[in-house]
């Protein structure tokens, strides 16, 4: 999932809604001054401030929970298998923001909607990444993940075969772009 860019949004809403800007301010009793520099994408709004502005457009805001994208996490090199039709290359920002989440939903297990089987391969795909990172990567692990309470749960207790195969296909498409 995207983040949506909120000011333009804004703008778009208010433009379709043929208010003005004074007029949304008076509507909502959110300063003008506010609302432009939330138009121009200044500013840090509170989700109430938002949800007002929203609300008074017609429409509503709706806080959803982001999901691991899992092509994204094999492009970036989990080893999963994986259509590789997107048209995307992988980004160290998106490895850490993809292994997040990852490490979230398979805290969840099963109330992430994981079959025991794809929970395992998913499981080690992330612990290998994590392995590869370690081993070869180690002060962009620390920086960038070590703190993260759901990636130290996550991370390997017991090293087998297997994680050390998965870890060294992972650190082949890590070492492409990290």
């Amino acid at each position: 999932m995207k983040a949506v860019d909120w000011s333009v949004h804004l703008r778009h809403a208010r433009q379709q809604s043929g208010l003005s800007q004074m007029e949304l301010a008076r509507l909502s009793g959110i300063s003008l001054p506010t609302i432009q520099n939330l138009e121009s994408g200044k500013g840090n709004p509170a989700l109430s401030t938002l949800e007002s502005l929203f609300g008074i457009l017609g429409f509503t805001f709706k806080i959803e929970p982001l999901f691991t994208d899992w092509e994204a996490l094999a492009i970036c090199g989990a080893p999963l298998l994986t259509l590789k039709n997107r048209k995307f290359s992988p980004s160290a920002d998106l490895l850490i923001h993809q292994l997040k989440l990852a490490c979230r939903d398979l805290l969840a297990g099963p109330a992430a909607g994981f079959e025991e089987a794809d929970f395992a391969r998913k499981k080690d795909a992330i612990q290998s990444v994590l392995l590869a990172l370690v081993s070869h990567y180690p002060k962009f692990f620390t920086t960038r993940l070590l703190k993260n309470q759901e990636v130290n749960r996550i991370f390997p207790k017991n090293i087998s075969g297997r994680l050390i195969k998965l870890k060294r296909q992972a650190y082949a498409v890590l070492s492409t772009y990290l």
